[in-house]
């Protein structure tokens, strides 16, 4: 049975090399896995994180590999990119486990023969900190360039906010643009009630936030998954992110109109 790491690795390298939606990919080889939900939510974590933090992950890369990465075998490069991902951002998963498990994983997908390679490269990561002090420019001298690697930011970018905000507000942009963003559910009022529902995922084990201004909608975090199976499928609600619940109602759309989404 394939780990939450090689399903995550398999899935990148899909992406990478054809192009896919990530969300599509990722959700099918999720389904294929026969991983369970806790090893699925690592793997989502992986993919994602991966995907999210790809410029850093490749700067960090790019000081400890003589050849450019773009010469490396697709497993070897999603490899070093998980290994490096989960030393930097995931306070949960001890160094030397990202290490060997990226290891022991380029045997299992047919890339052993560089498994020298991959436990040099990360070990030398280590040796230096495991972090991106080596990596990063000083920040007074080339604030843009060390924005655009802490925050995984294309420079263009970075440049372009900076020019038109001001180098703090584009930060705070660069800031808001990483990590999980919150879950919002819009409330079906013909099925329930914003109280009512969110009393319902409290019970399950959810921090619930009732975003009155914005009307029938709920801010939900914690562990695992909301209840879609008799929640969702009864119609009691739907996921919607806040920019689009605050587009309804500027919206103010009323019994008779018809509106075009």
């Amino acid at each position: 049975m394939k780990s939450a790491r090689q399903v995550a690795v398999q899935a990148l390298i899909k992406v990478n090399q054809d192009g896919g939606y990530s969300n599509l990919v990722l959700d099918h080889a999720l389904e294929e896995s026969g991983l369970d939900a806790r090893d699925k939510a690592f793997c989502t974590t992986l993919f994602y994180g991966v995907l999210e933090r790809r410029i850093t992950l490749d700067a960090v890369l790019a000081r400890y590999c003589r050849q450019p990465l773009k010469k490396l075998m697709p497993q070897v490069r999603e490899l070093l990119r998980i290994a490096v991902y989960q030393i930097l951002y995931l306070e949960g998963v001890p160094a030397s486990a990202a290490v060997n498990e990226s290891v022991e994983l380029s045997r299992r997908m047919k890339c052993g023969h560089a498994s020298g390679f991959l436990n040099g490269v990360l070990r030398a990561f280590l040796r230096d900190g495991g972090s991106l002090d080596g990596v990063l420019p000083d920040r007074a001298e080339h604030p843009e360039e060390y924005l655009g690697l802490f925050y995984s930011a294309p420079l263009w970018l970075v440049r372009q906010w900076a020019a038109d905000y001001g180098i703090e507000r584009a930060e705070g942009m660069l800031a808001a643009s990483v990590g999980r963003p919150p879950l919002y559910l819009r409330v079906n009022p013909l099925k329930n009630n914003p109280a009512d529902l969110a009393a319902a995922l409290r019970e399950k084990g959810f921090a619930v936030t009732v975003r009155e201004e914005i009307g029938n909608c709920l801010e939900v975090s914690g562990t695992g998954a909301v209840d879609y199976p008799v929640l969702y499928k009864r119609g009691h609600f739907t996921v919607q992110d806040l920019s689009s619940q605050l587009c309804v109602q500027a919206l103010e759309a009323r019994p008779g109109m018809r509106c075009l989404d």
